[in-house]
């Protein structure tokens, strides 16, 4: 398994603890909602869709603002609008 890699915008990385620290300085906010998106289409069971939009910006906002703690966003999740009305 190779573990070296050349990201699109250039930045080498050596394995797991590279793009780990990669993601930490530069993309915390992406990786964010990323991460928001797909535990709210996880919870959901289905797709999401432009309506879900705010919700998911509000969340990944929240997840945040909570130092980024999973076990926050997932209460969050469960708890929102868009969760208890599915």
């Amino acid at each position: 398994v190779l573990s070296e890699a050349t990201l699109p915008d250039g930045k080498e990385i050596d394995g797991m603890h590279s793009l780990k620290k990669h993601l930490l300085e530069h993309r915390r906010d992406q990786f964010a909602r990323a991460f928001t998106t797909k535990l709210l289409t996880y919870a959901l069971g289905r797709r999401l869709e432009l309506v879900d939009e705010q919700s998911v910006d509000e969340l990944t906002s929240k997840f945040i603002e909570s130092e980024y703690r999973i076990k926050d966003l997932i209460h969050l999740v469960v708890t929102s609008k868009t969760f208890q009305s599915k």
